[in-house]
């Protein structure tokens, strides 16, 4: 459960301003996850409790001769993101800008398609000291006509090798606890849902729907729409968020749950 938090703790403590508001991203400092500030707090609305269930372990299977990740940008537009070490396979719709911490294909975007787009010069020089470790991918929404600023919205892929909590621990016991945690006063986070899924590829899904708001230049309040998945794999858990201005969140959420829609293991 302590996982969840660290998650939510980094994902507000990295948000950066500029003109009107920048999404942030996550910042690793030796692996573990940077805390700031955020504004005031408001009521955190929690699950009611439920009784919490084991959760199987997941079948996956190693791909012999296989390691690392890999990236396949297939027929319909749309990349492949495989990690044959957490044994997973994440597939991001056409539209959207693919690249994994400390790559190649990270440092070929920052230096062509950044001038192109200004938010993106901002969001992948944030991501530069990402531990690639722990941050597998990251995605970010370049659709035609979802790029109407510099705010664009993106998801990070994020794999923890040491959460052995289930998936209903997770929701039902660590969720609560951020409320009485001293750690998260003051900071402005909402939970405004919880619950499970099962997705096309038969995999248990936890969600987490949260919301905060952060204060721009101009002094407007502006709010942050941030759902957090996480399944398991045979060796800890992955977490895929999304983070996108609330207003854009009808426009870009449908990718998200896509997104996570197809998930599969490796040798399912």
């Amino acid at each position: 459960m302590k996982n969840i938090k660290l998650i939510i703790a980094a994902e507000i403590g990295v948000l950066v301003v500029v003109g009107l508001i920048m999404i942030g991203l996550f910042l690793y400092s030796g692996g573990v996850f940077g805390v700031a500030t955020p504004p005031t707090a408001q009521p955190v609305v929690l699950p009611t409790a439920t009784p919490v269930r084991p959760t199987a372990t997941p079948i996956a299977v190693a791909i012999p001769g296989k390691s690392g990740t890999e990236l396949l940008t297939l027929d319909d537009g749309s990349t492949k993101f495989t990690d044959y070490d957490g044994l997973y396979e994440v597939t991001f719709p056409a539209g959207w800008l693919v690249v994994r911490p400390g790559s190649q294909e990270f440092q070929d975007a920052l230096a062509n398609e950044t001038a192109k787009r200004p938010g993106l010069k901002n969001a992948l020089e944030s991501a530069q000291d990402m531990d690639p470790a722990v941050a597998r991918v990251l995605a970010y929404d370049l659709k035609e006509g979802s790029v109407k600023t510099d705010m664009l919205g993106y998801i990070v892929v994020t794999w923890d090798q040491t959460d052995e909590s289930s998936i209903d621990e997770e929701l039902y016991k660590g969720i609560p606890q951020i409320e009485a945690d001293s750690q998260y006063q003051g900071k402005g986070l909402r939970v405004v849902s919880t619950d499970t899924i099962e997705t096309a590829n038969q995999i248990k899904v936890g969600r987490i729907g949260t919301k905060w708001n952060v204060t721009n230049d101009a002094g407007d309040i502006v709010q942050i729409f941030m759902p957090i998945n996480f399944f398991k794999v045979p060796k800890g858990t992955v977490f895929l968020m999304l983070t996108t201005l609330n207003d854009m969140r009808l426009d870009i959420e449908p990718d998200f749950k896509a997104v996570v829609d197809m998930v599969k293991l490796l040798g399912r």
